[in-house]
């Protein structure tokens, strides 16, 4: 009899039947057998009537009405259920006395309702129903574990689900029962989807390890595009629904990822065992990503209770967990006022997960107030802070925290502009408030007598604690503003700061913040793993790019950078090529231009 055509429904990820699993029955019956049996089984009019009704239902499906179909298929099946031979085909008993003709006979009519279920099966694949989809396979292969029709249906829901490692078992299992080249096909449609999946899996990798800005980057776009494009395609995927949750957590839209996980958790029964598995992990993960490593451990330890547990969920749970010792360790170090074990906690976290460009950007920040707390770290500590807005552009604890550092070496106008960004990062909310007052407080310091009002912290006391804010768990305070006067300046002889961000004069100031990220990043001593003279050199080299951008990045402050560098190249022995005409360290230019600019 004619099947109807197989699910065209879009592949990935559910659960499995203990029963599919069965081995493959052993032997096929002879083609001599297997026609006595049909024949035999064709003389009950129950036959006639059952295939009878299933050919209603094939031209139903074929017209793309695929409950009209179903309700046939169904029918069909109570019609074969009136056979005679039924009791022994379903395992009555009777099939144990039976002469060979009659045990030939059950078997066709096991074989024939396995057909049925098969149909039943695409029917309601066609219908968005899978999970009642996989049972009707279930059926199937408990009736006739070797029909090809139904091992091949099977096999066609799992990769609708996204469940490629259960569908190449079971293409395997229809090209050894005679499907050849349609188990090839189903083979080689798994193969590529996985090579997909696999694929994405790295783009997201690498989108992790750059921190909040990946949602700018064009590769983060990109990858939205094709994952809403497969989602749509495939409707019922849920592996591929899982990883554009984590896609929206990697790009900081928790709020969203998190939506959909629990609305997919919320209906367990949508895909089966592995299903509540996938989603607890997912939610996991989003978790992880947003900072949240007590919530994050419990959801990976519930994935990790059920079956199908995808294999990320181990390494990741432990990672967790290793994760939140440390950042708890440097938080109580901070507390007792330990700042070099606080220091030392921190980077211990620094150094177990590289792809979470996030929370590593607190880490850094949290380290940034632990270094603060030493003068001779206060370069350090500019440096971590850098680094964490070069990983999450969006903290705004960052930026109140690096003003603060700012305001400490005499960078005064800087400092203002960070105060700027983080209410604008957090207009709202508790860090926000805090940039404006600070912000207030300096330049009403600055409008009076720079011996009286000049900022030295004033009687301020140090901010310090563990106070969290900002949607950020487990925060250090906002840096260190004691009533001690700036270091003296230093003065040094620097290159050209086009030079050291290797770009030239015209670039422009997206162009100048690229190439910061790539060499802040590169040299960061935590990225450097050598020799201590080879950390030094990093360190060197990156607070020597972080000088060159404070500079370049503020609009005003390079308009006369650039003035100054152009009349001193005026000059025999200017700038030239570098700064080989003497030009003064940054600390006095800046005290150059704010002079002029509050006096």
């Amino acid at each position: 009899a004619a099947a109807p055509p197989t699910s065209t429904a879009a592949p990935p990820s559910l659960e499995r039947s203990s029963s599919l699993g069965a081995a493959d029955r052993e032997g096929a019956p002879q083609v001599a057998s297997e026609r006595s049996g049909e024949q035999e089984a064709a003389r009950s009019p129950a036959w006639s009537a059952a295939e009878e009704l299933k050919g209603r239902g094939n031209g139903k499906y074929e017209a793309k009405d695929y409950a009209a179909a179903l309700q046939y298929y169904q029918r069909a099946l109570g019609a074969l259920g009136a056979h005679p031979l039924c009791e022994a085909a379903t395992g009555g008993g009777r099939d144990l006395v039976a002469p060979a003709a009659t045990a030939a006979g059950a078997a066709a009519v096991r074989s024939r309702a396995s057909s049925y279920h098969a149909n039943c099966a695409a029917a309601l694949t066609q219908l968005g129903r899978l999970s009642e989809a996989l049972r009707e396979c279930d059926a199937a292969l408990r009736l006739d574990a070797a029909l090809p029709k139904s091992l091949l249906r099977a096999a066609h829901v799992f990769m609708s689900l996204g469940e490629y490692v259960r569908a190449r078992e079971l293409y395997e299992r229809a090209s050894r029962a005679g499907a050849t080249a349609d188990g090839a096909n189903g083979l080689r449609m798994c193969g590529e989807a996985e090579q997909e999946m696999g694929r994405v899996g790295s783009e997201l990798a690498a989108l992790r390890r750059a921190g909040a800005q990946c949602k700018s980057r064009q590769a983060f776009r990109d990858l939205s595009s094709r994952l809403e494009a497969s989602c749509l395609r495939c409707a019922h995927n849920e592996a591929l629904k899982a990883l554009r949750a984590e896609l929206l957590a990697a790009g900081g839209d928790f709020g969203e990822a998190r939506s959909i996980c629990l609305a997919a958790i919320g209906k367990p029964d949508a895909s089966g065992p592995s299903h509540g598995a996938l989603w607890s992990y997912t939610l996991g993960r989003v978790l992880y990503d947003a900072g949240d490593l007590v919530g994050a451990e419990e959801r990976l330890s519930e994935a990790m209770a059920r079956p199908g547990t995808p294999a990320a969920a181990k390494q990741l749970l432990r990672l967790a967990q290793r994760l939140e010792v440390e950042r708890q360790a440097g938080n109580a170090a901070f507390k007792r006022g330990e700042w070099a074990a606080a220091a030392a906690g921190y980077t211990r976290g620094l150094q177990l997960d590289p792809n979470n460009g996030r929370f590593n950007a607190l880490l850094y920040c949290n380290r940034a107030a632990a270094n603060a707390r030493r003068d001779s770290l206060l370069e350090q500590a500019l440096s971590d802070c850098n680094m964490a807005i070069v990983l999450d552009t969006t903290y705004a604890k960052a930026y109140l925290r690096r003003a603060e550092l700012r305001l400490r070496v005499g960078k005064r106008q800087l400092a203002l502009d960070d105060f700027g960004l983080a209410r604008r990062h957090d207009p709202r909310g508790t860090v926000g408030a805090e940039a404006a007052k600070r912000s207030a407080e300096v330049r009403a310091a600055a409008a009076g007598s720079s011996h009286s009002h000049g900022y030295s912290g004033g009687s301020r006391s140090q901010h310090g604690g563990f106070a969290g804010g900002a949607g950020r768990p487990g925060h250090g305070g906002y840096g260190y503003a004691g009533s001690r006067a700036p270091p003296p300046v230093e003065k040094e002889r620097e290159r050209c700061h086009y030079e050291v961000l290797e770009m030239k004069p015209g670039a422009s100031a997206a162009e100048l913040k690229r190439a910061y990220r790539k060499l802040a990043l590169q040299h960061h001593p935590d990225k450097n793993n050598g020799s201590d003279t080879e950390r030094a050199a990093a360190q060197k080299r990156f607070v020597e790019v972080q000088r060159s951008y404070d500079v370049l990045s503020d609009a005003s402050a390079r308009a006369r950078y650039d003035a100054e560098r152009l009349r001193r190249g005026r000059r025999p022995g200017g700038f030239g090529g570098g700064f080989g005409g003497g030009f003064a360290a940054e600390e006095e230019l800046f005290a150059g231009f704010y002079s002029r600019r509050y006096r």
